[in-house]
């Protein structure tokens, strides 16, 4: 038993599985409660991605010995593999149980936990592994993941400082913390993260982001680049607020029959009503006739997707233009 046993181990060592299994597969049919053999063949199993067989061992590895934090953790993983992801939470607990300060078994749960969109969860489970583990960088990585798929704006932006400051510039980090800052309006620390990003990472919205913080931070030729680019890229949702945003960067840059020109093309590309206000605004700042920019208001106003906000604007502008046009309209009738 004990050089089988040695033999068995010397083989699984050396990466020759199967003849490990062999061997422990002969241990166990003379001590089927050999805890070590079923815990190894239970790993061999693992290592062949045999996941029901190595659930199936583990299982009966802690029916001997439930104690164990090791197995309770690699029990969890093969319950991870196989897609039961409240089983593995369930056996990642009792592994942490067993040992507190084992951070792996920490970062496992919180992870199992935020795949089950148990947010909450996750957070305790990383925040007192950190106690234990305060610099670990896997840790405060799923922390800032955590927060923000929570839109807990404030904490994505302090644990993304503190990732930076740690050196880490990955580019989630730099994705999550600089969307956060702009969310916060802090446009200029939002361009100084999101620019960091490589082009395979400038999305869309990422470009979106930042021709809007470019443009509050008055970079306007910058601004209108990253808009073009983001409308090179495709069609996100909300597909239409790019084209509203770059029109108000080129009414920013006096280019009057440039926003004219995107407003026109982003209602041929997407149908939305909201751009019919931008184009009417464009027209009212830059044509003397202020037909055209009377006409897009009222289509505006024919929207049922019209906003309280720019509906009060639209018929006060329509007002306001008719008058000015009735009052330097020539009489129709003259006293000689």
């Amino acid at each position: 038993m004990e050089a089988l046993s040695g033999a068995a181990f010397c083989a699984y060592q050396s990466g020759m599985l199967n003849l490990a299994e062999n061997l422990y597969q002969n241990l166990l049919l003379q001590d089927s409660t050999n805890v070590q053999a079923l815990a190894n063949s239970a790993s061999i199993a693992i290592k062949m991605k045999n996941y029901p067989k190595a659930k199936r061992l583990y299982l009966k590895t802690l029916s001997l010995d439930s104690s164990n934090a090791f197995f309770q953790k690699q029990t969890g993983l093969v319950f991870e593999k196989m897609g039961q992801l409240s089983a593995a939470a369930y056996h990642y607990q009792a592994a942490l149980n067993l040992n507190n300060k084992d951070t792996d078994a920490a970062l496992k749960l919180a992870s199992t936990a935020y795949d089950l969109e148990n947010y909450e969860k996750a957070l305790t489970t990383l925040q007192s592994a950190l106690k234990n583990s305060p610099g670990n960088i896997a840790l405060r990585r799923l922390k800032l993941k955590t927060y923000h798929r929570l839109d807990s704006t404030f904490q994505v932006m302090r644990t993304g400082y503190q990732l930076l400051l740690s050196g880490d510039t990955t580019n989630n980090t730099l994705k999550m913390t600089g969307v956060a800052y702009f969310n916060q309006k802090i446009y200029q620390s939002a361009i100084e993260l999101l620019s960091l990003l490589p082009e395979e990472q400038l999305t869309p919205s990422i470009l979106y982001y930042l021709g809007i913080s470019y443009r509050e931070q008055l970079y306007f030729e910058k601004s209108k680049a990253a808009f073009d680019q983001a409308i090179e890229k495709g069609m996100p949702p909300h597909f239409e607020r790019y084209f509203i945003h770059k029109s108000l960067t080129q009414l920013a840059l006096n280019d009057f029959e440039g926003a004219v020109k995107t407003c026109e093309r982003g209602l041929e590309i997407t149908k939305k009503d909201a751009l019919f206000f931008h184009l009417a605004r464009a027209y009212d700042s830059w044509y003397k006739d202020k037909q055209p920019a009377i006409r897009y208001y009222k289509k505006y106003l024919q929207s049922p997707e019209a906003i309280p906000l720019y509906r009060n604007y639209a018929e006060t502008r329509i007002k306001n233009l008719r008058e000015t046009e009735h009052f330097h309209a020539p009489d129709s009738l003259s006293i000689d």
